[in-house]
């Protein structure tokens, strides 16, 4: 059976983005001995700055045809890592969702289909993409009915990857990633349970979380989601939509009770109105990546420990919104 990189190994690696995300995957791929070359906007700071230190690093436009040929020019992949306005906010400017979610994916998208055969890995959203699903664990042919524009953004960018593959310009692989958590998880963006509630604990502030705390979603820590994105880089090509995830779900309220417990640590809680944009229970079927690849997420105890250590590490670091406000999570997918 086919790769995804064929049958060489991909040395030269492209990640776009250098985000949460981003960069967690580029210092993995550069552990893994790739040549890993990063395109962001703006120069990456704080664990950002430390994950892709030994990357190269180059500041640009993903849509300016000018800087990425020549970054991706030699290339055996490219990763779309960017960013795009979480699933709230994106409810009330859906224009201003298209034009930073869609619009540079489309972009690249046809700058990579001039070289063919290019495989391209594109990160979506389980979180979101199904909507409230009738299955869980729901399985990568499950329905998808996204209530907010951020989910409908994100598939949007799954079918027009899936396009350019059935036109023979490139060769992707769809990763559909439950709720990513980890060291250098922002809670400024008012998303990341676990985040915002070490922040809130750290400053004295309130948490403030919408609904009653019942709403379940599928946590998996950054080091694994990253682990899983490399190894895919080896794994058959097909299929091409997989679900990146644990296949455990949990509620805010035993999220909150094991971060309580593992870090010793606490903070007020204040439940707000739920929203009709938000998703009631995401938890995704992981059955398929284990098919492919060695694929044994750690437990969502073993997380929060394992960031909370690096957060100790990081001394003096805090988010600089919680000192300002309260934190406000509202429980989206993947970043």
């Amino acid at each position: 059976m086919p790769h995804l990189g064929g049958l060489r190994r991909p040395e030269r690696v492209v990640v776009l983005g250098a985000g949460f995300l981003g960069s967690q995957i580029a210092h993995q791929l550069s552990q893994s001995g790739r040549d890993v070359v990063v395109l962001t906007k703006s120069e990456p700071r704080g664990h950002a700055a430390t994950l892709v230190h030994g990357c190269e690093v180059v500041l640009g436009d993903v849509r300016d045809v000018a800087t990425l040929g020549p970054v991706a020019n030699g290339a055996g992949h490219v990763i779309y890592a960017l960013g795009a306005l979480h699933p709230f906010a994106s409810n009330f400017d859906p224009i201003a969702d298209v034009s930073t979610a869609l619009v540079p994916l489309l972009s690249v998208l046809e700058q990579l289909s001039r070289s063919a055969g290019m495989t391209f890995t594109f990160l979506s959203s389980g979180g979101t993409v199904y909507g409230d699903a009738a299955q869980t664990p729901t399985p990568e042919e499950g329905p998808t009915e996204p209530l907010s524009s951020y989910g409908i953004m994100k598939l949007a960018g799954e079918k027009y990857t899936l396009m350019h593959h059935r036109l023979g310009r490139i060769q992707p692989r769809i990763l559909r990633i439950g709720n990513v958590y980890g060291p250098g998880q922002s809670a400024y963006r008012g998303q990341g349970v676990i985040a915002a509630f070490l922040d809130c604990a750290e400053a004295g502030k309130p948490l403030r979380v919408f609904g009653d705390g019942s709403i379940i979603r599928d946590y998996i820590h950054v080091e694994d989601m990253a682990d899983a994105v490399v190894q895919l880089l080896d794994a058959p090509a097909e299929p091409r939509v997989l679900n990146v995830g644990t296949g455990v779900g949990t509620s805010i309220r035993q999220v909150l009770d094991v971060v309580r417990a593992v870090s010793g640590r606490s903070a007020t809680v204040e439940y707000l109105p739920a929203r009709a944009t938000d998703v009631q229970s995401s938890v995704l079927d992981t059955g398929r990546i284990r098919e492919l690849i060695p694929f044994n997420p750690r437990s969502l105890e073993d997380g929060v420990r394992d960031t909370c250590l690096v957060r100790s590490m990081q001394e003096g670091w805090r988010d600089p919104a919680v000192s300002g406000s309260p934190s406000v999570v509202s429980l989206p997918g993947a970043d």
